[in-house]
């Protein structure tokens, strides 16, 4: 069954043996769940179409894309990926802070000269897609022109699904770049190393995490987010980021999954007030210690983090929210103005 169903259709369905997720007992919650979102990268309402303009490698992107080649980064891209791998593999690494609490932590200051070290890039956990958080994203960067590499892995790599990245995202006034794993992967580490920006897409989170260890992927990002990479997605695309969540991704019943990347602590809960099922599940498996207490985000809300700094909830869409789970219950997160 997929997490994201809903916005991008079907997508790769087996869960891959070298997974290190263990399948739990089901929480038995009644209906179907969906951890991809009710609107996505695809079909996001509010988002206009616009005139074709022309996609990577000087071709229009249509959803006719039918191979990889009419999808190929451009020279430039390819020589920036390779300049910033290597400087990168270059340039020392502090790992993580673990944080002991979702707290609000506050912002970090300089004082006196800047420190030199990398430190870990910002992250937006969207509960659901909204074209606002991605172009937050994309500011976070502080380029002018980042590079946001969409990475479809949760979907199954849909041809369809790339084409509509490109379709969607062609007025945000950013290069753009793709990570295909099935099939036969075309330098999958360049490419993360290279980016400015990355977008998880919603859909299956224990086949993404699978695919991505087999691949190593997983460190990639966990690099380039130490590096200073602004990170995030939609659904299993915000999952995938957490120590644990709550997930379909082995059927309709929602299930624990603690077998997260682990960048942030905690737990995470998308479509909080999209499928009725999500709130009894979460709250459930947090007051009863299955999994640990963390954030829920309404469909349009996201969870925005320095670091591992939690630095508040961002709203995409209006009346959208989020909400902090612990054993104790459930408290509303004020929103931040703007977005």
């Amino acid at each position: 069954m997929q997490d994201d169903r809903r916005d991008t259709g079907r997508a790769c369905e087996d869960v891959c043996g070298d997974a290190r997720a263990v399948r739990p007992e089901p929480v038995r919650t009644g209906g179907r769940g969906r951890d991809g979102g009710r609107h996505g990268a695809g079909g996001a309402r509010g988002v206009a179409r616009r005139p074709a303009a022309r996609g990577r490698g000087g071709a229009a992107a249509t959803e006719g894309v039918r191979d990889d080649a009419r999808l190929a980064p451009p020279e430039g891209v390819v020589l920036r990926r390779r300049r910033v791998r290597a400087l990168r593999a270059r340039r020392p690494l502090r790992a993580p802070d673990r944080a002991a609490d979702l707290t609000f932590l506050p912002m970090r200051e300089c004082h006196g000269p800047c420190e030199t070290a990398p430190v870990p890039g910002h992250v937006i956990a969207m509960g659901g897609f909204a074209l606002p958080l991605v172009e937050r994203m994309l500011e976070l960067t502080g380029k002018p022109r980042p590079l946001l590499l969409y990475v479809p892995t949760a979907m199954g790599d849909t041809h369809a699904r790339i084409a509509e990245f490109y379709e969607w995202s062609r007025a945000l006034g950013a290069e753009r770049d793709h990570l295909r794993l099935f099939g036969i992967p075309d330098d999958p580490l360049g490419r993360v190393a290279a980016a400015d920006a990355i977008l998880a897409s919603g859909g299956n989170t224990a086949n993404m995490l699978a695919v991505w260890r087999v691949h190593g992927v997983d460190r990639a990002l966990r690099d380039a987010w130490e590096a200073g990479t602004v990170i995030g997605g939609h659904s299993a695309g915000a999952n995938c980021w957490f120590e644990a969540c709550v997930t379909d991704s082995f059927g309709p019943e929602l299930q624990p999954l603690p077998d997260g990347l682990g960048l942030l602590t905690g737990s995470f809960c998308p479509h909080y007030d999209g499928e009725p099922r999500r709130r009894p599940a979460f709250t459930a498996l947090v007051r009863e210690g299955v999994l640990p207490p963390g954030l829920a985000c309404d469909d349009g809300a996201a969870a925005w983090f320095d670091g591992t700094a939690f630095r508040g909830v961002l709203a995409g869409t209006p009346g959208a929210g989020a909400y902090r789970v612990t054993a104790a219950g459930e408290e509303r997160l004020d929103v931040l103005p703007g977005v």
